[in-house]
């Protein structure tokens, strides 16, 4: 009997995580007094990439290298990502801007719709930024 894959990686991959380390969530930086705003803005990046490098480290201590298929560039996410990208286009328009959350939803879905590896890896780049600079926000938001 063959096993689909997901039912394959089980609670390897998608079950809980009870034997890493606890996330530590952190408090935001405190702000940057008598730096330039490039300093502070790199000051702001480079804490929450040493946050990510941290939860990377939990990842391969747990699962070890992961190597699974991509499964990106199907119609179904093409269809996505156009509904995602004209829903964050129209909340642009609004008084605050565009929301976050469908601001990074547009680019998870341009990284799905893609399938070529080249244009797939620069879209997720553009997720991890677009994720970075969330998390910056609300560091400024909660200090």
């Amino acid at each position: 009997m063959k096993t689909s894959r997901l039912a394959a990686f089980g609670r390897r991959t998608f079950g809980a995580r009870r034997d890493l380390p606890p996330v530590t969530v952190s408090t935001p930086p405190a702000p940057a007094v008598g730096l330039t705003p490039a300093e502070k803005q790199a000051a702001a990046t480079g804490s929450v990439l040493a946050e990510i490098r941290a939860e990377r480290n939990r990842q391969d201590a747990k699962f070890g290298e992961q190597n699974h298929p991509d499964g990106t560039g199907t119609t179904g996410y093409i269809a996505k990502a156009r509904a995602a990208r004209e829903k964050c286009q129209r909340d642009a328009l609004s008084a605050d801007g565009p929301l976050w959350s469908l601001v990074l939803l547009e680019e998870v879905y341009e990284a799905l719709a893609e399938a070529d590896p080249a244009q797939l890896r620069a879209e997720l780049v553009q997720v991890a930024a677009v994720a970075c600079a969330w998390i910056e926000a609300i560091d400024r938001r909660t200090r």
